[in-house]
């Protein structure tokens, strides 16, 4: 918790005369972003394995049986993919971000609207600074966590029928880095780097266990 609280970067940044970032941060050398979705997925897919071997195996493998039954499968592959094209618009939308050099906790730039002629007003971002930085920034956790509470929900509702007890250990860690996200985040925008990871790695988990237990029944 303390490391998350830790972590800090400058709030007042060097800004031109309509209030953007002067400062332009160097791109990576490789697209970060499908690196990042790959590892994760493939830790999921690691993790799955792990219980699914040296958990309640029998158990696991009647509830898939259940899901062939009913050809279920189908349902916790729909998941997935739905989940997917989110992360893939995401993607998009980050990219477009780096192009903007637009920093968190900014989600949108708005812009004042002149008459032909006047001159342009500086854009409206979040305040960064202050009690109403922080605000801002303790409400985009809020909102951060609600951007992925939908598929959250029904990935924990579909895993935790198969693996009843893993997905309520997962929930946990997902709290615990979620809590310190938020945490770190009121502080400034790069102390919820890594309560958001924990979660993350903790709902990529959930995932494949869907993921999983949809191609195993479907296979039967």
């Amino acid at each position: 918790l303390s490391s998350a609280m830790s972590a800090t970067e400058p709030l007042i940044m060097q800004r031109d005369e309509r209030g953007l970032p002067v400062e332009r941060r160097p791109a990576p050398p490789v697209p970060i972003f499908p690196i990042i979705v790959i590892v994760l997925a493939g830790l999921g897919l690691l993790f799955t394995w792990l219980i699914w071997h040296f958990g309640s195996h029998s158990k696991y493998s009647a509830r898939v049986d259940i899901l062939a039954d009913y050809e279920l499968g189908w349902l916790f592959l729909s998941m997935t993919i739905l989940k997917y094209t989110w992360t893939l618009l995401n993607g998009m939308q980050l990219s477009n971000r780096v192009q903007a050099n637009i920093e968190a906790p900014d989600q949108y730039i708005y812009k004042v609207m002149q008459p032909e002629g006047e001159r342009l007003l500086p854009y409206v971002l979040l305040e960064n600074e202050g009690a109403l930085g922080v605000w801002n920034r303790s409400q985009r956790a809020v909102q951060n966590y609600l951007e992925y509470g939908v598929f959250l929900v029904g990935t924990a509702i579909l895993s935790g029928f198969v693996f009843p007890f893993p997905t309520f250990v997962l929930s946990v860690i997902i709290f615990l880095g979620r809590l310190i996200s938020a945490l770190g985040y009121a502080k400034a925008p790069m102390g919820r780097a890594i309560g958001f990871g924990i979660s993350t790695l903790a709902m990529n988990v959930m995932e494949m266990m869907v993921l999983v237990a949809g191609v195993l029944s479907l296979r039967r």
